[in-house]
């Protein structure tokens, strides 16, 4: 039993004694030195002497950089055994460097061109500065091995007196990217258009850390494509190859719902939501875009298109899209389009717009009244689109935006004169981050039509979860609106977050007979909780929308449930 009582003891005492945290004083040999030393506030209070005596060799390396490099350190014996005593002795400090350099040097080397001598004078403290930043005037401009170093070092009292003397090495320029995927029978991941683009604008550019970082971004706009790893680089005697690893990202998205009911002659109505997009599927970077609404009454909208990058190689892209859009038994709209960009960056790109529109009025006979007309429009656009991805999975449905539109074109009316009009759309969006867990988001978007005379089955629709939320999709009707959509996210874990809804903006709806000028406001409050599992997103989004000075009445509150399925 004793013994038992000694080794409990014992376990004790030793575990008392580890968990004794070590002290490191550092002296200098007078209290002036002291002082200085005390300047640069290292660290006291360690757990280990190990931990202590790191923490003393970083103060040694921090004062040696300073300028005092005749310093003299040692360790003192005390008493205490928690206490380690660190004896430096600063001596005379180096105050300024005088750098030599061979004149014919300098005639030659135009990273030095800014010397107007020989001799540089400079504070001991910038020598590292000056020499890191001519390196990467060197690694800049493609000669990433090029050497600096300072040799026939001199000490004359407080000057350090030296020769600088560099090696330059031949330029680097990028010669070949290779594309290596994580299937390797799957080598079509990445279409040859999209790596010709690659190709030809990065081959011939000077090798540094900025190009590759580049390339690095510029495949990270691809939405089908991801990368395992950080690109490579091989250096060979004569030539520079890039190596990117690559792999294919679940970029397809589907979400939506399908039900029946029967309406008031006891027939079966479809009703329900459909959205889905596919990327690369056919491996040539084609993008294909699939949406269809039927709330099962008032209004029914199909929407598709189909986008082609890099036609015949090029960085040419071809564009088709269809919409039809009925409301109720009042109109149907069929809109197609036709547009032919120019990529500038796999992130930019300039368009041109070809829109024909065509309206039947279904109803007969009352067309003044509701301020209907079947009309045809054909209108020529001019767009510029600029999208970035965003760095955080999270938030991929809020990638950094930058939309124009601008066109011109003309309405025959059945019954009114031909109009020329204009049509302009404008589209930010971006999410600011703050920190790690706070994150704001900002969405603009302005649409203005200007005619002489206005229908209303040419207005433009919005409402709902993708324009103002709080309201059912595209209830309202305008000519022109502005409006702004907000939210505060908090990130409460890497795949949970609740953000605040706060959109307001404006709107003129000039068929309205009675209030032709008038400017209407918007708005809507509420909250939405995002939550991502695996591949899939789940938002629920709880909002209320108010038009002008109406009060907020909870039964107009809508609820949305939105599941997100990425493949």
């Amino acid at each position: 039993m004793k013994t038992f009582l000694y080794s409990i003891l014992l376990l004790l005492l030793s575990l008392s004694l580890t968990a004794q945290n070590t002290t490191l004083i550092i002296t200098g040999k007078n209290k002036q030195e002291t002082q200085i030393i005390d300047s640069i506030s290292y660290i006291k209070k360690h757990d280990s002497p190990e931990a202590a005596k790191i923490e003393s060799r970083k103060i040694i390396k921090t004062l040696s950089k300073s300028g005092y490099l005749n310093l003299n350190s040692s360790f003192l014996t005390t008493k205490k055994q928690d206490t380690l005593l660190f004896h430096v002795e600063l001596n005379q400090k180096i105050q300024e460097a005088h750098l030599y350099i061979d004149k014919n040097k300098i005639n030659t080397s135009p990273f030095l061109k800014e010397l107007k001598n020989d001799t540089l004078i400079i504070p001991f403290t910038e020598i590292e500065n000056f020499l890191n930043k001519k390196y990467e005037i060197l690694e800049t401009s493609g000669k990433p091995f090029s050497k600096l170093r300072l040799i026939n070092l001199q000490q004359k009292q407080n000057i350090l007196i030296a020769e600088l003397d560099f090696y330059i090495e031949n330029k680097r320029t990028i010669d070949a990217i290779v594309f290596n995927y994580e299937d390797e029978k799957k080598t079509t991941q990445l279409p040859e258009g999209f790596q010709k683009f690659l190709l030809k604008k990065y081959k011939g550019k000077d090798y540094n850390k900025k190009t590759i970082e580049e390339i690095k971004n510029e495949i990270n706009q691809i939405d089908f494509i991801k990368q395992n790893k950080y690109p490579e680089v091989l250096f060979k005697k004569d030539s520079t190859i890039v190596y990117t690893y690559l792999s294919k990202n679940n970029s397809n998205t589907f979400d939506g719902y399908i039900g029946f009911n029967n309406d008031e002659n006891q027939k079966i109505k479809p009703s329900g939501y459909l959205n889905l997009k596919l990327d690369n599927i056919l491996y040539h970077g084609e993008q294909f875009k699939l949406l269809w609404n039927n709330n099962g009454g008032q209004q029914k909208s199909f929407n598709s298109s189909l986008e082609i990058p890099f036609l015949f190689k090029t960085p040419i892209s071809l564009k088709g899209e269809l919409n039809i859009f009925t409301q109720d038994s009042i109109f149907q709209n069929t809109k197609t389009e036709i547009g032919i960009g120019y990529l500038l960056n796999l992130n930019s790109k300039i368009s041109f717009y070809y829109t024909n529109t065509e309206s039947s009025n279904t109803q007969n006979g009352i067309s003044d009244i509701n301020n209907l007309a079947d009309f045809k429009t054909k209108f020529a656009s001019l767009g510029f689109r600029f999208q970035k991805k965003s760095t955080q999975t999270f938030f991929s449905r809020k990638n950094q935006l930058l939309e124009l539109i601008l066109g011109y074109g003309t309405r025959n009316a059945s019954t009114l004169t031909p109009q020329k009009q204009i049509q302009i759309n404008t589209e930010y969006r971006n999410t600011f981050e703050l920190n790690t867990k706070n994150h704001i988001y900002l969405r603009n978007y302005n649409f203005l039509l200007t005619s002489n005379h206005y229908l209303t089955n040419e207005l433009f629709r919005f409402g709902g979860m993708n324009s103002i939320r709080g309201f059912i999709e595209n209830n309202l009707q305008a000519n022109y609106t502005s409006y702004l959509n907000t939210s505060y996210i908090y990130q409460l874990s890497p795949k949970i977050a609740v953000n605040s809804v706060i959109d307001f903006g404006i709107f003129q709806d000039k068929t309205n007979k009675t209030n032709l000028n008038k400017l209407n406001t918007i708005k809507s409050f509420g909250i939405e909780f995002n939550l991502e599992t695996g591949n899939n997103n789940l938002l629920l989004s709880l909002v209320n929308g108010t038009i002008e000075d109406e009060k907020t009445n909870l039964y107009n509150t809508i609820l949305t449930i939105c599941y997100n399925v990425k493949f």
